[in-house]
């Protein structure tokens, strides 16, 4: 591993710490030639390859380091002794990545598969599993094995099992969810990582639990369970033996209140958007069944809640493992945010700041050691990793993401707010290219996916905000709106996209264009629309709402036929109940709105279409499987008009072979200075 190019002499002397002389000579080295700004000519692999290193984290004891980093095509796990500076590859899958590993303890690890360039389904196709591994690449033991692993076996009902944390003493053993009772529901185990045996902790379960929250005693308090209905019902117990007791139930899209996590004092927190529009934390009272005290509120954004759907994330809560208080929430605005209640903690994060500003930079305090690791990034950083000690009073750089990538050559990725024509507030990011005057620019429209999905956030990552700089990087303004539908910005926001992908999520797209063009940033002539997945589908929509609006279409993973997604069986959901339920809610019931999805549907509007169109698809796609794809093509060709056609053999709902991600973006950027001029 190497250091980063980050200057640590102003945080140091915020701090009032020293740097050690590692730290500092491999920083002043890397700072003696930085990039000229607008001079670098970036080529597509240089946005689109594995990041240099990826999750980093620090063992409990803080000696050790691991992280997943690129070898040979995937991304591994490594670990590194801090003391000695001397890392190990503790991994080599050809056909998976390491997408989620912690430390079990000071020297053993655990960690699951699956593709970190396929954001939904490829742990159904052939990864998940769950592994453990000494930091020393001894003792490796399979938990659970991988979907590919169990069906090479035979075993055709497949036994998930995955990691939810570590034990709160410091052991062999971790807590995980597994449907070892049930095929069909999870219960909590204390799992060895040496010799794999599991204690059952959830032997009264209530039924049909997908989320369960442990007290700081590593006790199973409080659960979300949710039927084939998606009627969602919370419980509690006051220990981890007692039975469970209801505490609420709610109908699918209705507003609610959720458990979110345990404080030491055994304060239950609650997420709840009950007479309000957004969530926001409070305490609550068992006895009463109600919500008690407010701890944090955001006028703009949900918060306690994860980036899919709406759902709890307790990893929003910043506990401080010494005091054993609250000292701090994390919240994802327009820009990321946290609001310290522990004035102690505040003061270090102004400190961080100050010296690294015009950058998000997180901590969490440490539950055994006085170090901390800090993640500094940006809109134009894809991120660097410091280590803080905090008895020796010390601050030294350890890895960065992709260092290659120069902020001074990236793009302000600017918070944006709309209004769509029926009043609704859409909150989005513009990126403008650099050495560009503004105005009269060719617009690249990029709708994530989901829709339910907060994927864009102020970041320099995939997806949009990678995607958008590059783009950027060849002379286009990009548009990331969060039209409505994406969770994160209130109820009305959300569910005000239930059976509307035709209409007014349409609507909120177009708005957005007219809204740049009005601003005279955009030349109304040169705007081209695109998107995976959903966005897939609201690119094909949109060629065929507004055929003059765009002068041309790029849709990747596309659904196109509504009701074929719904009926087929090719799909990764299409035996679950509760998912098709869901999306009868969001797009229609093929039994008995047959007419209103097909007037929602693209592949029965081709007549309607007239700019140019490349469909881009996985062949082994399983969450949007390319006969959605085709059947666009084909009722395309049945009205004379042939759209340009890129398919990739062994890839999903998303490309996992970096060559496949270069040839694409090179595709679609040839494809963008054909239809919308070749920028000067």
């Amino acid at each position: 591993m190497k250091t980063t190019s980050i200057t640590l002499a102003a945080l140091a002397m915020a701090l009032n710490f020293s740097v050690p002389a590692f730290a500092q000579a491999s920083s002043t080295a890397k700072a003696a030639a930085p990039a000229a700004a607008g001079k670098s000519q970036y080529k597509t692999e240089d946005f689109f390859r594995h990041p240099e290193f990826r999750g980093v984290r620090l063992s409990p004891d803080g000696l050790s380091l691991a992280a997943t980093a690129p070898i040979r095509g995937r991304m591994a796990l490594v670990a590194m002794d801090l003391k000695t500076r001397k890392a190990i590859i503790l991994t080599s899958f050809p056909d998976n990545d390491v997408v989620e590993f912690d430390w079990v303890n000071n020297s053993r690890l655990v960690f699951s598969l699956g593709n970190i360039n396929e954001p939904s389904g490829s742990e159904r196709r052939q990864g998940g599993g769950l592994f453990a591994i000494d930091k020393d690449g001894r003792d490796s033991r399979i938990l659970a094995p991988t979907v590919k692993q169990a069906m090479g076996s035979g075993n055709f009902v497949y036994r998930t099992m995955g990691y939810v944390g570590r034990t709160p003493e410091i052991s062999d053993e971790i807590f995980a969810a597994a449907n070892e009772r049930r095929a069909d529901a999870a219960d909590v185990y204390r799992v060895n990582t040496r010799n794999g045996r599991k204690t059952l902790l959830s032997f009264r379960n209530p039924g049909d639990v997908n989320s369960w929250v442990a007290d700081m005693k590593g006790n199973i308090r409080a659960a979300i369970s949710s039927d084939e209905q998606n009627k969602t019902t919370t419980w509690w117990r006051p220990d981890g033996e007692a039975d469970w007791q209801k505490l609420g139930e709610y109908g699918l899209f209705e507003k609610n209140t959720l458990p979110l996590g345990f404080g030491y004092d055994d304060t239950l927190y609650v997420i709840s958007n009950e007479g309000r529009d957004k969530y926001a934390i409070y305490t609550y009272d068992v006895a009463k069944k109600a919500v008690k005290d407010l701890v944090f509120e955001h006028p703009d954004v949900d918060v306690g809640v994860n980036d899919v759907a709406v759902a709890p994330d307790v990893n929003r809560l910043i506990f401080d493992h010494k005091t054993k208080t609250l000292a701090g929430i994390r919240f994802e605005a327009d820009k990321p945010g946290v609001k310290w209640l522990d004035a102690n903690w505040q003061t270090q994060q102004r400190s961080i700041d100050t010296a690294l500003p015009d950058r998000t930079n997180i901590l969490y305090p440490p539950r055994y050691s006085n170090r901390v690791v800090v993640y500094s990034y940006s809109d134009r950083d894809a991120g660097s990793w410091l280590l803080l000690d905090r008895t020796e009073k010390t601050i030294e750089s350890l890895v960065s993401s992709r260092e290659w990538l120069k902020p001074a050559d990236m793009v302000d990725m600017k918070p944006l707010r709309y209004t769509a024509r029926d009043g609704m507030v859409i909150p989005s990011y513009l990126f403008v290219p650099k050495n560009s005057d503004g105005k009269k620019l060719p617009l690249l429209v990029n709708i994530h996916g989901g829709p339910m999905v907060r994927a864009d956030k102020w970041q320099l990552d995939m997806w949009g905000p990678m995607e958008s700089q590059f783009f950027a990087h060849n002379g286009y303004a990009v548009l990331l709106p969060n039209f409505r539908g994406t969770p994160g910005f209130g109820h009305k926001h959300m569910i005000s996209s239930l059976r509307n992908w035709a209409t007014t999520m349409q609507d909120d797209i177009e708005d957005g264009v007219d809204y740049l063009v009005k601003q005279g940033i955009v030349d109304p002539a040169r705007v081209c629309i695109y998107g995976a997945s959903y966005g897939g589908y609201a690119t094909l929509m949109g060629l065929a709402k507004t055929p003059d609006k765009y002068k041309c279409g790029i849709a990747a993973l596309v659904v196109s036929d509504l009701s074929l997604q719904l009926t087929s069986n090719k799909t990764d959901f299409g035996s679950n109940k509760a998912a098709l339920h869901f999306w009868y809610r969001m797009v229609g019931n093929p039994s008995t709105d047959a007419e209103f999805m097909r007037a929602s549907s693209p592949v029965s509007q081709a007549a309607k279409m007239k700019a140019p169109l490349l469909i881009i698809s996985g062949k082994a796609d399983t969450r949007t499987p390319i006969e959605q794809a085709e059947a666009m093509r084909d009722a395309l060709r049945k009205v004379g008009k042939e759209p340009e056609w890129l398919a990739k053999d062994e890839e999903g709902h998303g490309f996992a072979k970096v060559e496949n991600r270069i040839d694409t973006y090179n595709t679609m950027l040839q494809f963008l200075n054909k239809h919308i001029g070749a920028p000067k």
